[in-house]
């Protein structure tokens, strides 16, 4: 995610620079740069990337379900106590601001299920044959009790309001967006970083100009934040197939083409060559940008793939490669803490840097040393992996730094100038294809890395990543 508050803080889709940075992305947003065992309901279809418009909940049919992390344990491995959300499916009527939510989910070691519902009114729970279930509601919290190890699916019927800006449903009510851990204001959700999900969303009750563009059935486990729709007159606009054959093109609004042309145009060499190094893009046939207003304080983009949101940066090719990116890492992968936020923030960015270097950026690289130098002079937390899992409270300024996008592209940067360019994205591709679907860490990364290069990462990621101080852009020793 990439967001830029023109007045302050900039919160890219999955970080930001301020205004006052001297990066060209800092009048860009970051991404979006803004949650697995076997399963007695059928996992979703494969995504068609089609809006979703209809007046009449789809239930997902068959797909082939890739590997989740529970479903990988053996069956005598010892589980720690943890809340799984294995799929849900939402209808959102706009012209009455209510919601139908169903959620599949199953327990390990836990009594009772615990979810995030701060935003929601009315809330009303029922089973799949229409029995009211017995569940509290607390400060924000749903609590429903459990059987242990089996899953349980569950309708939940609700208001939802406008919120805060990236808290849920926008001001104005015509798009969404929950990022980091505002999922509970649209639905019952776990904010757990490392906790996956299918997700699908569809909207009803459109007034008669509109098209919604929203989640289709997805077909891995992606973050809650995933999940968004928006509303508008929008036609699609495609340019181009992928050698892999995914449609790459953008959701846009009268008189929007010419600027999209020059921020997407490039956008289908870029997508193939992702797919070509990094492995099958998993979220569909179909992929593109959303044209969306967050208002005049705030510029960026959201991956909500497969149609990532963005505002005020549709004609921005950086931009666009970083929220594509995303399909990989921070929504093919998720974090297991939000600490790792390089895993990412920074191989976004540093993806999108490498296709912009390979479409004749040569100032790139310069221009990401002069974010990092202005991120690192205001950011009271100047480190781009603090130690710990989730002790830093998600919506903290330090994720809309910079500091973990521009420090970890750098680092990667540096580490490619090491072992070669085709090197490190080879090993950036075998780390995705082994966790996609999945949670997990920094350390992950650099444990492939170390396999596929023969080189230890280890002592330049220290450097990079955990001091304070922004090391020469030299290539790792």
């Amino acid at each position: 995610m990439r967001i830029l508050f023109t007045l302050s803080i900039c919160v890219w889709a999955h970080g930001c620079d301020s205004a006052t940075s001297s990066d060209p992305g800092d009048a860009r947003p970051p991404e979006a740069d803004v949650a697995p065992l076997e399963m007695d309901v059928e996992p979703p279809p494969e995504a068609d990337a089609e809006p979703r418009v209809t007046d009449a909940a789809s239930s997902p049919t068959d797909a082939a379900a890739l590997p989740v992390d529970a479903a990988t344990l053996p069956p005598d491995a010892e589980r720690p106590a943890a809340l799984d959300l294995l799929e849900t499916r939402v209808v959102f009527d706009v012209s009455a601001l209510t919601a139908t939510a169903t959620v599949t989910l199953v327990t390990h070691g836990l009594e009772r299920a615990q979810l995030s519902a701060g935003g929601l009114s009315d809330l009303e729970l029922r089973t799949t044959d229409g029995a009211a279930l017995d569940f509290t509601y607390d400060d924000g919290q749903l609590t429903l009790p459990v059987v242990d190890g089996e899953p349980v699916t569950f309708v939940a019927t609700y208001g939802y309001a406008e919120q805060g800006l990236f808290e849920g449903l926008l001001p104005g009510r015509r798009s969404t967006l929950t990022w980091p851990d505002h999922c509970g204001n649209l639905f019952p959700c776990s904010t757990d970083p490392a906790d996956g999900l299918r997700l699908s969303v569809e909207v009803v009750g459109l007034a008669a100009e509109d098209v919604a563009v929203s989640t289709p059935p997805l077909a891995v486990d992606a973050p809650p934040y995933v999940a968004a729709y928006a509303l508008g007159p929008y036609t699609w606009r495609s340019y181009g197939t992928t050698p892999s054959g995914t449609e790459v093109g953008a959701w846009l609004r009268p008189g929007e083409a010419d600027e999209a042309d020059r921020g997407l145009e490039g956008l289908v060499e870029v997508f193939g060559w992702y797919e070509d190094h990094l492995g099958p893009y998993p979220f569909g046939d179909r992929a593109g940008a959303v044209s969306v207003e967050w208002g005049p304080s705030a510029v960026g983009g959201m991956e909500h793939h497969p149609f990532w949101h963005v505002s005020g940066a549709l004609g921005d090719p950086l931009v666009q490669a970083h929220e594509a990116a995303h399909g990989w890492f921070g929504d093919g992968v998720r974090l297991r803490c939000w600490e790792d936020m390089v895993l990412s923030e920074g191989v976004a960015d540093y993806l999108a840097g490498a296709a912009a270097a390979l479409q004749g950026d040569f100032f790139v690289w310069s221009t990401y040393r002069q974010a990092a130098e202005a991120a690192v002079a205001r950011s009271p937390l100047d480190v781009a992996r603090p130690d710990g899992c989730n002790l830093l409270e998600p919506a903290s300024t330090w994720y809309f730094s910079g500091i973990p996008y521009k420090k970890g592209a750098l680092f990667l940067r540096a580490l490619a100038q090491r072992v070669g360019d085709d090197a490190l994205l080879d090993a950036l591709g075998v780390f995705f294809r082994a966790h996609v679907g999945r949670a997990a860490g920094v350390d992950d990364l650099l444990a492939v890395i170390r396999s596929e290069t023969d080189y230890d990462p280890t002592d330049c990621a220290d450097t990079w990543l955990r001091q304070p101080a922004l090391p020469e852009a030299d290539p790792c020793p």
